[in-house]
């Protein structure tokens, strides 16, 4: 755990101040850990449970996107609606990095080797963002 503990604080020390987006709430914690703020609670809960984002939300979180008012979109790749694809679609066509996690552990991994390779994406992202 020591490492993994390091490489959060290592990117918290790193991050853009920027908020990120997420599809569900599956990667919250380690976001927090990271320093990072979610800015669609609302999207991403009414994902999780399975119901439909309101369209406000919907339209805030495209606007987001559009206006790279984020560091980066997370996609639960486990459980993925159209809408979410299109929206991480957008991501990419927008030039917003696109995280992809999963809720849970892939076989043949412990927890830290599946959290480490999650946040590796966000390292990637932080020195793509600093190389430009």
């Amino acid at each position: 755990m020591e490492s993994l503990q390091s490489q959060l604080d290592q990117i918290k020390e790193n991050r853009d101040l920027k908020q990120v987006a997420v599809s569900e709430p599956v990667f919250n914690y380690q976001l927090e850990a990271m320093g990072y703020k979610v800015i669609d609670p609302h999207f991403a809960e009414a994902v999780e449970e399975g119901s439909d984002p309101s369209p406000k939300d919907i339209r805030e979180l495209r606007n987001a996107i559009t206006k790279k008012q984020i560091a980066f979109f997370v996609e639960n790749t486990q459980n993925t609606s159209d809408e979410v694809k299109s929206l991480a679609k957008l991501a990419k066509q927008s030039g917003v990095p696109v995280v992809k996690v999963t809720e849970t552990m892939p076989p043949h991994e412990d927890y830290v080797e599946w959290m480490e390779k999650q946040n590796q994406q966000v390292e990637k992202i932080q020195e793509m963002a600093t190389n430009d």
